[in-house]
């Protein structure tokens, strides 16, 4: 298996992955699927504990990031990306602070990060579209991939594990239709994703990145504060099972306690617009979720939580993972506790599938790595063949679809 090495030139010990790195940049720009499937099948070959193997990881989670997002810059525009479109073309009409206070429907004045990152994206790309939503879509997909990396090495797991899981992520139809549609909080969420790894894995808190995240999209304070809690930790007992029960409760009676929440903090700011928008229920124009997508997300619950206490126990002595399991599973009692509110339900669906990476790692980690390289060197083309026929269905229009398959990187851009 191990059929790529690391070398020495001279003094110097060279990654050949820094070699291949203009090589494989080359061949994703002639043909970023040939170019993904050729990355990916080095990542499995290679020596899974060597830096070539990680180097080689990092830069397929990039890839497959710019190749999500140029498919989408494909997009024909509709619906809420019309809107940001929009939005974003006004950067070049109004100066920094006109524009971030007037930008946004509910949250103007108050969410102004999104805003801002679109007013200096204006000034480096000017007004072209297809670069922006490449961009945007290339910054979720991309952190969050990063940050299951991250995630993979707090636990030991081979890279492979991450490329996997970034590969599943990224060809999942269902979510990337949903890539270009809830721009903020894409971003939100993808800085939310990096914060809960880099806190519950590593002990970093990134209070700076907390806040970025709440002033892109305010619901990511949710998250934040699951992430800070105390207990969020402890894994699931006989004698932990009350916290959980509370806070169950407390799930179900958010609306209340946002109410005299909200009377704490005065004035017309980003807390008390989130607390003001937890304490009413208010509906999408979107269908109310399916049965089967709630069984999906049981689904996923029940392999995370079989991997942690049943499959591969010894992972119950890792804090992070047993919080992020919590989280998760708290997620999906407060969809479940929504369902009669399609704006939360709906919402929250999306903020809690955006972690599905993070179980498919988990679920991953229990196999063998010869196991999941065979399998997914052979698997890539049917799960490509699942994408490209996920944009053929898409309610959503794209200019790529079987096209992926032979356009260059730059002919996504030409139109």
């Amino acid at each position: 298996m191990n059929v790529i090495r690391e070398f020495d030139i001279g003094s110097y010990k060279m990654s050949r992955g820094v070699l291949l790195t203009p090589a494989l940049t080359c061949l994703f720009l002639l043909n970023p699927v040939i170019g993904l499937i050729v990355t990916y099948c080095m990542v499995a070959l290679s020596n899974q504990d060597s830096s070539l193997t990680r180097h080689l990881t990092k830069f397929y989670c990039i890839a497959i990031a710019l190749f999500l997002g140029a498919v989408n810059a494909s997009k024909v525009p509709e619906n809420d990306l019309v809107w940001y479109f929009y939005g974003y073309l006004d950067a070049g009409k109004f100066d920094f602070l006109d524009y971030i206070y007037r930008f946004g429907i509910n949250g103007q004045g108050r969410e102004l990060f999104f805003p801002t990152i679109n007013f200096f994206l204006y000034r480096l790309i000017g007004p072209n579209t297809d670069l922006y939503i490449m961009v945007v879509t290339a910054f979720y997909y991309g952190l969050i991939n990063l940050s299951i990396y991250r995630m993979c090495r707090a636990l030991q797991q081979p890279p492979i594990v991450a490329a996997t899981a970034a590969l599943v992520f990224g060809l999942a139809p269902n979510l990337f239709s949903l890539s270009a549609l809830l721009l903020r909080q894409n971003v939100a969420f993808a800085i939310v994703v990096f914060i809960i790894i880099e806190k519950l894995f590593y002990g970093k808190n990134r209070y700076v990145l907390m806040g970025l995240a709440v002033l892109t999209h305010a619901s990511s304070l949710f998250f934040i504060l699951l992430c800070l809690a105390p207990g969020i930790s402890k894994r699931i007992s006989i004698k932990s099972f009350p916290i959980f029960l509370i806070v169950a409760g407390l799930i179900l009676n958010y609306q209340a306690m946002a109410t005299v929440a909200s009377g704490l903090f005065s004035g017309d700011n980003v807390i008390s617009y989130a607390l003001m928008r937890a304490s009413i229920g208010t509906n999408y124009e979107l269908p109310p979720l399916r049965l089967d997508q709630i069984a999906f997300n049981i689904a996923l619950v029940i392999a995370l939580m079989g991997t942690i206490y049943v499959i591969k126990p010894e992972y119950k002595k890792s804090q992070g993972l047993v919080a992020l399991s919590n989280i998760i599973l708290v997620t999906l009692i407060f969809i479940v506790s929504n369902l009669d509110y399609s704006e939360l339900s709906v919402r929250f669906n999306f903020y809690y599938l955006t972690l599905f990476p993070a179980v498919v790692a988990v679920a991953l980690s229990t196999l063998r790595v010869s196991l999941i390289a065979h399998a997914f060197i052979f698997a890539q083309p049917v799960l490509f063949w699942i994408f490209i026929r996920g944009l053929y269905l898409s309610m959503w229009s794209y200019d790529a679809k079987a096209e992926i398959l032979y356009w260059p990187f730059f002919l996504y851009f030409s139109g």
